[in-house]
């Protein structure tokens, strides 16, 4: 009888004996008079077992290497052939543990003992039958019943006979839950998320997350109620299709070790490299199709099919418009399909962070059969690719990078990964936004994609790991790579003894060895890369070349013995980590209440003004000041000069005072105080534009709508001031007014080749602005300029002290060496 002929017989042998003494043997069931049908040879078993398995890792190993270059026509013809492989083996060994399993003879008759098979490793890992319970035989008559012995416990099948008349059970090796990932988020409003996604539900970030059991919170009664739930449609075929391996070429050869521990779910499914066939996009809409969705503000749109893009494995993209006629991106999945719950967790991110940098989309919602995905961040627009490709500075590349780290740690706060950061996923504008959101996942869960963007995606996507802060801290760092080299890190990894940087960037090899590395060397958390990032971009801050001048006259009164106006200046220069740090701080003052208490007051409010400023200087350590900060530090050196005008007019026993302009220039932040008639005007483009209201009674009638600001200058009342220094201490906290009166903005960022223009009443009374304006246009320097300026108004007249102070903002381009390839 040949070995297929005996296969036949053992299989349509009963497994027990009839439970009637008197009924005949069933045909191949041994009786008391027949001696017991001949065991399987148990070494050729083995072999053909080993030889099926060594078959079915040869061919999946085949199939998982031309899978890849042959497209994703061939996926689901692979996967259908991978699936009946794995179907064959089982069956092939389970008709063989069934074959070597003995069967329970008749009353009185022994079996014969079988040895059990060697386990077989199969190729792709697949759930295994439960193992089939077997009756142990009953003892011959001649010998004492022996009791079952307890099976030893091993992470494997042994290969031990096991005794006469007991039952041998194989353990199967079950693959190792995984360990969770030691990052920690190091903000405190990073938030706990479930371990796993449920599109049967709306997934919400902000639920409290378990261990076992994932927080789902059940779909409201509104118009996206039971979006997930099971089409009313023709079931779909879940026959699952292979859709991207998650391990490279050089590395399929290892897949047997590798895949138990690290790419297996806990029922060892492969479900980071299967997805089910509905995952599939659907067919593609034609041009002119109307889908409805609503909006964020739960208002129906209608966005009308314009152009058809390029479908995607399980995605279409098209490019849509709206009733108003805006453009926009339209994604579309299938029903209860992975991508559609991929789409809804793009959807749950960016609404639940909604910044600027990471929007929330213009609609999300069901059509049909369809889940929709509505965005104004596409790839219509401008992004970081093509300005690596354009002639812009290494500045400005590096404050692109700075930007997106912020967008990133905003990302994390809310409990996600990006994931999928490349230069494509950042759209330029301002600010720089964040698009990409295919591989969106969990914070401490793998991959929703199990394959990255070369020369940018963190190793740990395509190993199946559970992802944190420190997968989009390695693409940051790619990134950088890219602008400094001209490429993307090698597949291979960075290598620091290999790193040929065309730009020679201090810093930036820093920076790199804490982004490329292996996790436990990366920087902990977002915000640290970005702070680095500022500093880095500091260090590449244009140059000061700033300009000032001053002047002043006590004019051509005959009765003026002392000029009653003074002005002063104070730079300081400050280099350190981040950056050089260029301020200056000046002020105009003009005095008031005769002749030598109006030049006491002036004098000691200017002495007091620069005093306060060497002050905070000598204390400034560098650091980036804040807009509110520096522009109350003015105001607080304006209360200062006050309070010593008041003391020392108090000093002299007289009544006097003086107005006043002040202010403070960090690199190109401006910010200023006043009080009084002296004013403040910017020269910028052409355009002459005053940054100061006065306080004066004529001021008051222009504001009232009694006369115009041309009539000031002739007003018989002219020189009634509303508000001094000098009068009394402490003074109201309004009496101090800043930009925010005339420009609506605490401060305003100066420009390369802007003047700042400061005068006393003696200057702008008798010029008008269209003659400061000439002279500014025509001066052939700033030194020019400020003698141009007093003497127009000399040839006025002269009536009154007149100071003029001027400052031109000046840069020149940092340094930067570019190292020959």
């Amino acid at each position: 009888m040949g070995f297929f002929d005996r296969l036949k017989s053992k299989k349509d042998a009963p497994s027990e004996a009839s439970t009637d003494p008197n009924a005949p043997p069933a045909e191949g069931t041994p009786s008391a008079n027949t001696p017991p049908s001949t065991p399987l040879n148990m070494d050729e078993a083995n072999r053909l077992m080993d030889s099926a398995a060594q078959s079915i890792n040869q061919g999946a190993r085949s199939l998982a290497e031309s899978a890849k270059p042959l497209g994703e026509s061939l996926k689901p013809l692979g996967h259908s052939l991978i699936t009946e492989l794995s179907s064959a083996g089982r069956d092939l060994s389970n008709t063989l543990q069934n074959l070597t399993t003995p069967s329970t003879p008749a009353s009185g008759a022994p079996s014969a003992p079988v040895q059990p098979s060697a386990p077989v490793q199969p190729s792709a890992p697949v759930q295994p039958s439960a193992p089939e319970a077997t009756v142990p035989p009953t003892a011959p008559p001649s010998q004492p019943p022996v009791p079952p012995t307890e099976p030893p416990v091993s992470s494997a099948a042994t290969q031990e006979t096991p005794a006469w008349g007991t039952t041998k059970e194989v353990e199967i090796p079950q693959p190792p839950v995984a360990t969770p990932s030691p990052y920690t988020p190091q903000s405190d409003d990073a938030l706990p998320l479930p371990d796993s996604y449920d599109p049967s539900g709306t997934f919400d970030p902000f639920a409290p997350s378990s261990d076992s059991t994932p927080t789902i919170t059940p779909n409201a009664s509104t118009s996206e109620s039971n979006l997930y739930a099971p089409p009313t449609s023709a079931p779909i075929d879940e026959t699952p299709i292979v859709i991207s391996p998650a391990i490279s070429p050089a590395s399929a050869s290892s897949f047997e070790q590798t895949a138990p521990s690290d790419f297996l779910d806990d029922e060892g499914h492969l479900e980071e490299y299967i997805e089910p066939l509905s995952s599939l996009a659907p067919s593609t809409l034609e041009s002119g199709a109307l889908v409805s969705l609503l909006a964020n503000d739960g208002t129906p749109i209608d966005l009308t099919v314009t152009e058809v893009l390029v479908p995607r494995a399980t995605v279409n993209c098209y490019r849509v418009q709206n009733a108003a006629g805006a453009t926009l991106l339209l994604r579309e999945a299938a029903h209860s399909t992975e991508a559609a719950a991929r789409l809804e967790r793009e959807n749950t991110a960016r609404r639940t962070i909604n910044s600027p940098q990471i929007p929330p989309p213009a609609a999300f919602g069901l059509s049909g059969d369809r889940v929709y995905l509505a965005d104004t961040t596409g790839d219509t627009q401008k992004t970081f690719a093509s300005q690596l490709q354009e002639d812009v500075s290494l500045a400005d590349l590096i404050s692109t990078l700075t930007q997106t780290s912020a967008a990133l740690s905003g990302l994390h706060r809310a409990g996600f990964v990006h994931g999928a950061m490349r230069p494509e996923a950042i759209v330029l504008g301002k600010p720089v936004r964040l698009s990409g959101f295919e591989s969106l996942s969990p914070i401490g869960h793998k991959s929703a994609q199990t394959a990255s963007f070369a020369g940018y995606g963190a190793p740990e996507i395509v190993a199946g790991e559970p992802l944190d802060a420190r997968t989009d801290i390695y693409s940051v760092g790619a990134l950088l790579h890219r602008i400094i080299t001209g490429n993307g890190v090698s597949e291979t990894g960075w290598d620091d003894t290999t790193f040929a940087p065309k730009i020679l960037l201090p810093g930036a090899p820093q920076i790199l060895a804490k982004t490329l590395g292996a996790p436990a060397t990366r920087y902990s958390d977002m915000s640290a890369l970005h702070r680095d990032l500022v500093r880095l971009r500091a260090r590449l801050r244009p140059l000061a070349r700033h300009q000032s001048v001053g002047e002043t006259t006590i004019g051509l009164e005959w009765g003026r013995t002392t000029n009653q106006d003074a002005w002063g200046e104070l730079r300081g220069h400050k280099q350190g980590e981040e950056g050089a740090i260029e301020w200056t701080a000046w002020v105009v003052s003009d005095g008031m209440g005769g002749m030598a208490s109006g030049e006491v007051a002036s004098q000691v409010a200017v002495g007091a003004v620069l005093k306060e400023a060497a002050a905070w200087g000598a204390a400034f350590n560098g650091e980036t000041v804040a807009e509110a900060d520096q522009a109350q530090i003015v105001k607080t050196w304006t209360r200062e000069a006050n309070r010593q005008a008041v003391e020392a007019m108090n000093n002299i026993g007289a009544r006097g005072g003086c107005t006043l302009v002040c202010g403070l220039i960090v690199n190109k932040r401006l910010t200023l105080a006043h009080v009084g008639d002296c004013r403040a005007y910017l020269w910028r483009d052409g355009e002459l534009t005053q940054l100061t209201r006065d306080h004066s009674y004529v001021m008051s009638l222009v504001l009232q709508g009694e006369i115009t600001r041309d009539q000031m200058r002739d007003h018989p009342d002219r020189s009634k001031i509303t508000r001094s220094l000098g009068d009394r201490h402490p003074m109201p906290d309004y009496f101090v007014d800043g930009l925010e009166v005339e420009r609506k903005t605490p401060s305003i960022e100066l420009q390369n080749h802007d003047v700042l223009l400061a005068f006393s009443d003696g200057v702008w009374e008798p010029v008008v602005e269209e003659e400061m304006k000439t002279i500014l246009t025509s001066a052939p320097s700033l030194e020019e300029a400020a003698h141009q300026l007093v003497d127009a108004a000399m040839r006025e007249g002269g009536p009154d002290n007149a100071t003029v102070y001027l400052f031109k903002m000046g840069e020149a381009a940092p340094v930067v060496v570019h190292q020959e390839s």
